[in-house]
């Protein structure tokens, strides 16, 4: 069997390709197309490692415009970008989540093989008693339940919201934080429909942050001029690209900052901002029971 790694087509994720990239110039798409070309025919390898003149050659422009494309693949968190004196290094967190999980399924696979095969050497070397296959075979179907659990998790992809759910019994008001988001964010896209993915985004960020977090990010992304569309491109940040979890805990951290053209300067300004914020933790405090 061809291995799935080297095959001549690569899958194209339509969804997360358009959320993520859909911010970018057409040349700075087509460049980190490139990239993702250069990691598929060496293996799928998450990680891509060139000089500066081979990016040039590759991308087919001039030092400046290089240095324009990179900036502009940083500041949308494109992908990760090192740069180690000549050299430049990118990396593709999606080919490194997928080679990670394939590692998993392989070694659980290879060890579920070499546990099958002890076990029929121990039994015709040892002439093991009926009573004592009995017992073996049982560890053994448990132990073999245990992996297929695990495979089917990952395959299913689980995900750590439904865990949180099952444990702590906690309910959601998914309308009361989409209507805080939308009279927060007035200047953004409003969200019309809560589908069952922004529902298990929104379940991921309370469980990694908890609720008040939510209400500061919401509260950080209102003040900032550059998420509500002053830049040099117009483009405003939305629901979905707020509650990313990469983006998420950017703006909380306080890398957008520096973006913003203007600050509440005055007292009042701010005065009215704190206030805001506290009403806005006691609205979230009140949907988890």
């Amino acid at each position: 069997m061809a291995n799935k790694k080297n095959l001549p087509n690569i899958p194209i994720y339509i969804g997360d390709w358009e959320r993520d990239c859909n911010v970018l110039t057409l040349e700075s798409e087509a460049a980190w197309m490139r990239i993702i070309f250069k990691m598929w025919t060496a293996g799928k390898k998450s990680v891509y490692k060139l000089p500066t003149k081979g990016l040039q050659n590759l991308w087919r422009c001039s030092p400046e415009k290089m240095e324009e494309i990179l900036t502009e693949l940083q500041d949308y968190d494109i992908c990760e970008v090192h740069i180690d004196g000549r050299f430049i290094e990118f990396t593709s967190r999606r080919f490194k989540k997928e080679n990670e999980v394939s590692e998993i399924r392989s070694e659980a696979v290879s060890k579920r093989k070499d546990r099958k095969t002890i076990n029929k050497t121990s039994t015709k070397d040892l002439q093991i008693t009926e009573n004592e296959n009995e017992n073996e075979n049982e560890n053994e179907n448990e132990n073999e339940n245990e992996n297929e659990n695990e495979n089917e998790n990952e395959k299913s992809g689980v995900d750590e919201n439904s865990e949180l759910l099952k444990s702590k019994s906690v309910k959601i008001d998914f309308e009361n934080i989409i209507k805080i988001f939308n009279e927060i964010c007035f200047n953004l896209p409003k969200v019309q429909k809560i589908t069952k993915n922004r529902k298990s985004v929104i379940n991921a960020r309370i469980k990694d942050y908890g609720l008040n977090e939510i209400g500061i990010v919401f509260q950080k992304v209102s003040q900032n001029n550059f998420l509500n569309g002053e830049n040099d491109r117009g483009w405003n940040a939305d629901f979905d690209w707020i509650m990313n979890p990469n983006n998420f805990i950017k703006i909380l951290e306080g890398k957008y900052n520096e973006k913003s053209k203007q600050q509440f300067a005055s007292k009042a300004q701010a005065g009215g901002s704190d206030e805001l914020r506290r009403k806005t933790a006691e609205r979230l405090g009140l949907i988890q029971s």
